[in-house]
């Protein structure tokens, strides 16, 4: 019952200071071609967190988000990495997250921009899962560290049938290849 960490999201604010969520803006950023922008102020408001956040505790992490469009927008991505590149002292301290379908179509070209992020030792997060048809041994050589299941998986299993193992085994199996299990959606105490 300890914070060890917190997760990055962006979320936006109209003009009297409302909130608007990710599924109110996404398909209009995407149209607009503004992902890229919107991760970028995540990215740098993520850094400057961990900063401030290193003041008082350094071994907290975040989890910074970065969406599939921002992964394949070469001019983009290629400064993300020379920025993460020149700030490589927060390695230990940001984790980027992939959904699993951003990772599952991830071209050679995507896997070498985040093959020079791992060699700087910043590690990675799968989130999203639709399956469980997870290779664990290649994540883990991609720097894969983390991987978010929720709750209601572990509790109930995947209904979907590609699968390696039980939902009830994907902890010992995440064991064997240094990845931790990250169960996530915890609302209430019986959860």
């Amino acid at each position: 019952r300890k914070v060890r960490s917190y997760e990055g999201y962006s979320r936006l604010r109209n003009m009297d200071g409302t909130l608007i969520e990710p599924a109110q803006y996404i398909g209009v950023a995407e149209a607009a071609g503004t992902i890229s922008t919107i991760d970028n102020f995540l990215l740098l408001r993520c850094v400057q967190l961990i900063r401030r956040l290193h003041l008082r505790n350094r071994g907290i992490v975040i989890f910074c988000n970065i969406s599939s469009h921002s992964l394949r927008d070469q001019g983009f991505f290629s400064q993300f990495v020379d920025f993460m590149e020149q700030n490589k002292d927060l390695a230990g301290s940001m984790i980027f997250e992939f959904s699993q379908t951003t990772v599952e179509s991830n071209t050679a070209l995507e896997w070498r921009q985040l093959g020079r992020l791992a060699k700087q030792g910043y590690r990675f997060s799968m989130d999203n899962l639709r399956h469980l048809d997870i290779d664990l041994e290649e994540l883990s050589s991609r720097h894969f560290a983390y991987i978010k299941v929720p709750a209601s998986t572990l509790l109930t299993g995947m209904t979907e049938a590609r699968s390696r193992f039980l939902s009830t085994d994907i902890k010992q199996a995440m064991r064997r290849f240094g990845i931790d299990l990250i169960a996530e959606k915890i609302e209430e105490e019986a959860t």
